[in-house]
């Protein structure tokens, strides 16, 4: 039966008809997804999706759509539409600042739903030996000095003429 057909019962003796029953096959809702958090760093943000579903259940590989909403956005920003994984990492985000985040996913026969989370991203912090400067070795008037990230975050620098400002 499809979704929303009824099935009619009786049981009979090829002549006579007992009771009647009836079935209604009916699913009209979506599965429900729970949502974890994962790594959560100063700009970035990752959840694990589940989703299960009740009633006509899942699709071999579900697809997700994962929405994110700052403290100053009124509505959810699609980032990922129909994405495969159950994994996604929300990135580029502001330390200290609080995100809502949504995903939604659909059930075999189309029903929606999703799941929201809160999540804060961390102060950034720069601590001691994150940094490693090497020594500095000159050449033909030019200097140069092996400077080492020991971190995941991105690097910048900026070489400052004598006599200017940064």
């Amino acid at each position: 039966a499809n979704n929303g057909e009824t099935i009619y019962i009786c049981l009979t003796d090829g002549l006579n008809n007992g009771e009647y029953y009836a079935i209604r096959i009916e699913d009209n809702e979506g599965p429900t997804v729970n949502l974890e958090r994962g790594d959560i760093r100063s700009n970035s943000i990752t959840v694990n999706v589940v989703a299960e579903d009740q009633g006509s259940g899942m699709p071999e590989n579900p697809t997700y759509n994962y929405y994110i909403k700052g403290p100053n956005d009124q509505d959810y920003k699609l980032i990922s539409e129909n994405n495969p994984n159950s994994t996604y990492k929300f990135t580029d985000l502001t330390a200290q600042t609080t995100y809502d985040i949504k995903v939604t996913t659909q059930d075999l026969i189309g029903n929606e739903g999703e799941g929201t989370i809160s999540a804060t991203t961390p102060e950034f912090t720069f601590e001691q030996g994150n940094i490693t400067i090497g020594n500095i070795i000159w050449s033909e008037k030019l200097a140069s000095v092996m400077i080492t990230n020991n971190t995941e975050n991105q690097m910048q620098y900026q070489v400052i003429p004598k006599g200017e400002e940064i």
